[in-house]
Formats: structure tokens, C-alpha cells, sequence
């Protein structure tokens, strides 16, 4: 499995936002809990972009990002059921999709929750060739796969 260093900046980014909603669920505020749980998260990241993964070159134009627009604003019959304010997903949902469509594997997947992409998991696949995998499924197929 690969990364695009797109994802490694959106992780590290989303990082503080998720040791702070862990520690307000927990009812710890203090200063040196959080410090203390972001570090240890920040390691494990660092790891797993470190080791586990492959990083991957992002692939994309500014004319790919305009026809990728007008793909997601082609597709208006799924707009109602998507949750965000926008139809069209941020510019680095875009580079991750046009980029993962360039590889050059017989079966190439993202694995999301964002909208964006499951409520077109269809038609990007369609499009791109690109498989949509949400998070929630991917319990079921680790069970298939025997991964766990």
C-alpha cells in the first residue's frame, strides 16, 4: 500500500484536532495529557509513513483538476445525499483521485470515509477505474481476506 504526500500532510494535520477530541471525550484537558498523547501519536504516524508504506508520486495537472470538477458537478443526481456544503470535493481529495487513477496497478482503491467519494464510489470507479473502499467495510474485508 502506498501514500501520497498529500495524505501524510492532511494526517499530521488532522492529528491535533483527533488528540483533542479523544481527551475531550475522556475529560482530560490538561496541558501535558495532550502534549504527551499527540507525541505518542505523532510517533506512530512517523512509523507508519516511515516503514509501512510507499510513497507514491502525486500525478496531476491543472487542466486534470478542471475536468475532475466538471466530473463531480456532472454527477448532480447524488448531490442531495451528500452531507457537505459543496459538491465538489477539496483540491487534495482531487490530486488523491487523479493521482491514484495514473498508477500503474491492475487494481488501485481508496479508503475513505469523505463523501465525496462514497456517494460516487460508482461512478468514480467508472471514470477512473479507481475503487472506493468506505471505512466501515473495511472490517468486512479484512475478515474475508483473513487479514484479522
Amino acid at each position: 500500500m502506498g501514500y501520497f504526500p498529500i495524505i501524510k500532510e492532511l494526517s499530521f494535520r488532522s492529528l491535533s484536532k483527533a488528540v483533542d477530541d479523544l481527551l475531550r471525550k475522556r475529560a482530560q484537558k490538561r496541558f501535558r495529557d495532550t502534549f504527551k498523547l499527540y507525541r505518542k501519536a505523532e510517533k506512530k504516524l512517523e512509523k507508519l509513513f516511515g516503514s509501512k508504506l510507499i510513497l507514491l508520486e502525486e500525478n496531476c495537472t491543472n487542466s486534470d483538476l478542471n475536468a475532475c470538477k466538471a466530473f463531480f458537478k456532472g454527477n448532480t443526481k447524488k448531490l442531495s445525499v451528500c452531507r457537505r456544503k459543496s459538491p465538489i470535493p477539496e483540491e487534495e481529495d482531487m490530486v488523491i483521485l487523479i493521482s491514484t487513477s495514473r498508477q500503474l496497478w491492475n487494481r488501485r482503491g481508496i479508503l475513505s470515509d469523505d463523501t465525496h467519494f462514497t456517494d460516487y464510489k460508482d461512478e468514480i470507479y467508472r471514470e477512473y477505474e479507481v475503487e472506493v473502499i468506505p471505512m466501515k467495510e473495511l472490517n468486512q474485508i479484512m475478515v474475508s481476506w483473513k487479514w484479522k
